[in-house]
């Protein structure tokens, strides 16, 4: 048997095994030896006990949902994998006392149920604690929450959402031995937690779990109007930039509808000849990192001061916050992009909801071991492109960086037999430190966004800019669209490999942002959790059909010329594909011939495995080169090594090499070539590689 008759065999086999994986996901799960010493459901322990019998009251009155005429408790007595975040009858009458006391609330005139005047908000109140108390874990027993389970980063989200459609956050108390909190404030019973049962866990609270429904903007004007102290500068700055009615937005209602409808609850693929499912929701969600309050003090800039706007001006005119490239102005409308305080201000903000817990997102890097979750090996690393002007901000954690910093540009043992770790950072490089996990993170009560507090200040000025146009910029095409993100779709953490989200017709509804495609295709997300496949984070987008797919690419951070790389896994699906570039999406040009997507990197004249002979596998690299074609990387690893030398079948293709200018938008157009023909695109990550890395004499780009 010859090596691609190998590599082929071997790799159907693993197609084969990650459909069944994928069939298994959705298979009813046998729980009922789970816990061979009990007897009891949820619903059957909750109702023995005293403590409980409000809620199970709330259970039995509640249907599961607006269609259902089945209860909560009927479910919580079924078959299933359930988490349940049980509050005691005492939990129960204390939030009735505060919603008694809240003056605003003039739907209840005593802490009882009896006295609701409103029969609608009645339920909408019995609704806020049921439904947020529960997370339903499918048929998967690996969506259980038992405390083992639960995110270890404070701050971070359950990868699942309650019932209300909401994502919990755990805080792990340092303070308190043992003191675990749901959202940062409801806490968990320190005896009775882990409580097995035939279809889940139970956890005990001493308050409801009743996060508000108030928006980023609600929470940014409560600061303005009560003068809060701790990001007052930056609820000021956003007002003035007129930012508060943007992070108003929670949710797009038009397609909230459709779907509800079932208008576009699914997509028709007649490449597999199968069905999938379309996203529920198209939440729109924002992360405001910013500095404190305390931090501006220690500048010499007083929050409530009336002259704050014109102070913070010219503060970052004096440390030169900003960028010399950039068309600034900087007068007293700030409303307006060119302004100083406008362009410094949006900078810190992210049109995309990232949890704590996706910050950084570690799952097959180089070294990196699923059962050693919390041990970090080489850098990793992801672009975003900020809200208003469109800017690059880099996101990266290394194993000595102490959390997710912001700009930071370490050096790397990036040696072709190196380690790939960090070695070293210049102190003028080290970034500015996301405090994910602490106190003042604002994520509680907020549905669209969280707000997270800086080490120190950040700003797209020169220095920034000067170096992330020195490195090679790796980026998941996943990441550039925030609908992927702020819905949970990307990287979503729950058990069951394969998970697959397909996007609307772009007749019917453009889900995603920057992301074009023809009727005859059908785009569909592959979230490979675990999958161990050679991709980027182990996800990746798949158009099938006849594709023709245009892709609205980030920002660069420098005028000069740039090398855009297209990763590949070549399979006997793929087709051949004619790819597009330019600033006019009606009117893009080929840059390149067309490629043969079928073809492994192993098919090509001059390639040679890496033999540990430096000089020569870099002459083998160089003779690839010549024809557009680069080895995969060795940073993205899967159970056949490192993307770079799996299977001789990955390898990077050289679409474009152009001079690309910071304030122009780029599109890439993929299209296939051969009519009629039903076949596959694979997006898995694209680079942008600057002339002064592809082309240093001095030191060679790297094989990372």
């Amino acid at each position: 048997m010859n090596q691609s008759t190998e590599i082929m065999r071997k790799y159907i086999l693993s197609f084969i095994t990650i459909l069944f994986a994928i069939t298994s996901c959705t298979e009813q799960v046998d729980m009922s030896h789970r816990y061979v010493y009990q007897d009891n459901t949820i619903s059957g322990y909750l109702q023995k006990h005293e403590q409980y019998s409000e809620y199970v009251k709330l259970l039995k009155i509640i249907p599961m949902s607006p269609i259902s005429k089945s209860t909560v408790f009927q479910l919580m007595s079924a078959r299933g994998n359930f988490t349940c975040f049980a509050p005691t009858n005492e939990a129960i009458q204390n939030y009735l006392d505060s919603l008694c006391a809240d003056p605003k609330n003039d739907f209840i005139t005593a802490p009882s149920w009896d006295a609701f005047e409103d029969s609608v908000k009645l339920d909408s109140i019995r609704k806020v604690i049921v439904y947020n108390s529960i997370i339903d874990g499918g048929d998967n027993k690996e969506n259980v929450y038992e405390i083992s389970f639960f995110p270890q980063t404070s701050n971070a989200e359950f990868p699942l959402g309650n019932m209300n459609n909401r994502k919990l956050t755990v805080t792990w108390c340092d303070d308190v031995q043992g003191t675990i909190k749901i959202n940062g404030r409801y806490e968990i019973d320190e005896r009775n937690r882990d409580i097995p049962a035939l279809n889940g866990v139970i956890h005990c609270v001493h308050q409801v779990v009743a996060p508000a429904d108030a928006t980023l903007s609600d929470y940014l004007q409560s600061v303005l109007d009560e003068q809060t102290d701790g990001y007052l500068v930056m609820a000021r700055a956003i007002q003035a930039c007129g930012l508060l009615d943007t992070l108003m937005i929670a949710r797009d209602e038009v397609y909230e509808m459709k779907h509800l409808t079932g208008e576009i609850s699914q997509v028709y693929d007649s490449y597999t000849q199968s069905f999938f499912n379309t996203p529920e929701h198209r939440l729109i969600g924002y992360t405001i990192f910013a500095e404190t309050d305390d931090f501006w003090r220690t500048q010499g800039i007083e929050p409530t001061d009336p002259d704050l706007l014109k102070n913070l001006t010219q503060w970052i005119l004096d440390k030169h916050e900003y960028s010399e490239l950039d068309n600034l102005v900087a007068d007293e409308n700030y409303k307006k992009e060119s302004n100083l305080l406008y362009q410094w201000t949006t900078y810190h903000i992210l049109p995309m909801k990232i949890s704590a817990g996706k910050l950084s997102i570690h799952e097959n890097e180089f070294g990196y071991s699923w059962s050693a979750p919390y041990n970090l090996t080489i850098p990793v690393m992801d672009y975003y492109t900020t809200l208003g002007k469109r800017r690059l901000m880099k996101l990266i954690e290394t194993k000595v960086s102490g959390g997710v910093r912001i700009n930071r540009f370490p050096i790397t043992d990036n040696a072709r037999r190196g380690t790939g770790m960090e070695i070293a950072c210049d102190p003028e490089k080290e970034g500015v430190l996301i405090e994910r996990e602490s106190e003042k993170v604002v994520t509680e009560n907020i549905k669209n966004g969280c707000i997270y507090p800086l080490s120190s200040p950040i700003s797209y000025n020169d220095e920034v800019r000067k170096n992330l146009s020195r490195e090679r910029i790796r980026f998941d095409v996943s990441s550039t669209y925030p609908e992927l993100i702020t819905n949970d779709i990307r990287n979503h953490g729950a058990a069951c490999p394969g998970l697959t989200v397909a996007m609307p017709k772009e007749t019917d509804y453009q889900y995603l942002d920057g992301f074009f495609q023809d009727e005859q295709n059908c785009t569909v997300y592959w979230n490979c959790y675990h999958a161990n496949f050679t991709n980027l984070n182990d996800d990746e987008i798949i158009c099938n059909g006849h594709f023709d797919v245009t892709v609205k690419l980030p920002p660069v951070p420098r005028l000069t010329t740039y090398e855009i790389r297209f990763k590949l896994l070549p399979t006997f699906l793929r087709g051949i594909v004619q790819v597009y570039f330019g600033t006019d999406r009606e009117n893009l040009y080929t840059p390149d011939i067309p490629l043969d997507m079928t073809h492994f990197i192993s098919e090509y004249v001059g390639y040679e495995p890496d033999t540990g002979i430096d000089e020569y596998d870099a002459d083998v690299d160089r003779a690839l080169r010549n024809q557009g074609i680069m080895k995969g990387s060795k940073s993205v690893v899967c159970s056949d090594g490192p993307e770079r030398s799996a299977y001789n079948r990955d390898l990077r293709r050289i679409v474009v090499r152009e001079q690309m200018d910071p304030d122009k938008t780029y599109y890439l157009r993929f299209r296939s070539v051969l009519e009629g023909e039903m076949k596959q695109l694979q997006l898995d990550y694209l680079e942008f590689c600057p002339k002064e890395v592809y082309d240093n004499p001095n030191q060679p780009e790297d094989i990372w």
